[in-house]
């Protein structure tokens, strides 16, 4: 397995490129996980 997520995690990632939007998350270890290839998922923290 390419990422070590759930399915739902893996969904919210879908989402977000489908939509054009980002994707803000306080799970850090999905953005690490995402980070390379979907840039567009971001951490809560790192948002603005």
């Amino acid at each position: 397995m390419k990422y070590d997520c759930s399915i739902d995690d893996l969904l919210f990632v879908a989402l977000s490129r489908s939509l054009g939007a980002c994707g803000i998350t306080a799970d850090d270890r999905l953005v690490r996980a995402v980070q390379r290839d979907f840039p567009q998922v971001v951490f809560l923290q790192d948002w603005k």
